[in-house]
């Protein structure tokens, strides 16, 4: 079977990504919420840096530069709202909250001082 760019670009490298940090193809719908928090900010910060080093390289005058750009920054959004969910899932707070995710740094310091729920109080 030959192997297309598109093909190679959007399954077999995202695959071998996802194998490389230890989170397997098969596996994605069974991640715990601490893998799935952890993926959702770290892919936030990824897409952020390529959305400022592709505004960075295409400059002002690339006339697809702006939906690029965007996309790549609203794929770093909904990443990050992805793995507020997760959080607030493991602190056993309704899912609602992950709107925090779109205030982005702020949002995330509220998540990570909202105390957990699911440790028994002492």
């Amino acid at each position: 079977m030959r192997v297309t760019r598109w093909r190679w670009l959007l399954v077999d490298v995202p695959a071998r990504l996802y194998k490389t940090i230890g989170v397997y193809t098969t596996n994605l719908g069974r991640m715990t919420d601490r893998t799935q928090s952890n993926l959702g900010v770290a892919l936030y910060f990824v897409f952020r840096l390529g959305a400022i080093a592709f505004a960075l390289q295409v400059g002002a005058d690339g006339p697809i530069a702006t939906p690029v750009f965007y996309s790549i920054f609203f794929a770093g959004t909904v990443s990050l709202v992805w793995g507020a969910r997760a959080q607030l899932r493991m602190k056993r707070y309704p899912s609602w909250l992950a709107v925090l995710g779109l205030f982005e740094f702020p949002g995330l310091v509220v998540l990570a001082l909202l105390p957990d729920k699911s440790r028994p109080k002492r």
